[in-house]
């Protein structure tokens, strides 16, 4: 859980002000050298500093402040479910890492078929447009040109020499 202080309460407030008022309900203070993950808030980093922790067997309750500015926050987490939790992610971690292969496999086979599939979409529109032959008498002309391997051959009369047909070069 995800508590944030109101920024107009705690306006000049020191961190040591907070540890003494929460530790009048929640017991003693640690002040450990650590952060902590802030769960699914926007506006803080993943991590912040801890100023404050008080635990019991139960419960962790840990005072931050946000490096975005002055406001501060308490993440409270239960310490049973934190650790079911855990597991239950490096299981999900370990099973991504185990099913990678195939999932790239399957990523791979579809990009194929995608590709295959917009080639046959333009061979659909380029087929009924492409002369049949090279003796075509649209083709017919002298200046020819050489590119990647094949003679282009362009019509006269066609602005910039538009290409109507091609050979190979095998």
């Amino acid at each position: 859980m995800l508590v944030t202080y109101d920024t107009v309460q705690t306006k000049g407030l020191r961190a040591d002000d907070l540890v003494e008022a929460l530790s009048a309900r929640y017991g003693p203070a640690d002040k450990p050298q650590t952060s902590i993950v802030i769960p699914g808030y926007p506006t803080y980093n993943d991590n912040e500093q801890v100023l404050a922790r008080w635990e019991n067997e139960l419960y962790s309750y840990n005072l931050f402040r946000s490096s975005y500015g002055a406001s501060f926050g308490l993440v409270s987490f239960s310490k049973r479910l934190e650790l079911l939790a855990s597991a239950v992610s490096r299981e999900a971690e370990r099973l991504d890492r185990l099913e990678a292969p195939a999932h790239e496999t399957e990523r791979l086979k579809k990009q194929e078929e995608d590709d295959k599939a917009l080639q046959e979409k333009a061979r659909l529109i380029s087929k009924p447009n492409f002369p049949r032959s090279c003796s075509d008498p649209l083709t017919i002309r002298v200046q020819r040109r050489l590119v990647l391997g094949f003679i282009f051959h362009r019509v006269p009369g066609i602005k910039g020499g538009g290409v109507s047909s091609c050979t190979s070069m095998k």
